[in-house]
């Protein structure tokens, strides 16, 4: 597989169609072939998509702490106690 450098860049991909992208081979700029541009397109949009799940995964994950801490605090437990319990997992039962 050829690494592909891009000259043209944006998150709007179908805006560029048309537009004759470019790549790096050595010292030398060549077209990019159409297989190339549908590559490197499909790469940039997966990447986006995979950042984009991340920061929701991110997110809900802040949330989920946030509600876990203040759900310990109203069951009566000191802030500092609810603090400890981040990653806390419960010791396996012994047979």
């Amino acid at each position: 597989m050829v690494q592909l450098q891009c000259m043209v860049w944006s998150h709007n991909y179908e805006k560029y169609e048309g537009i004759i992208m470019k790549k790096m081979v050595g010292n030398e700029v060549v077209e990019m072939t159409k297989e190339e541009e549908t590559e490197f397109i499909n790469i940039q949009k997966q990447a986006q998509e995979d950042t984009k799940k991340e920061k929701e995964q991110d997110a809900k994950e802040e949330l989920n702490r946030k509600n876990s801490f203040t759900k310990f605090v109203a069951m009566g437990l000191t802030e500092d106690e609810a603090k400890t319990i981040k990653g806390y997992k419960p010791p396996e039962e012994e047979e």
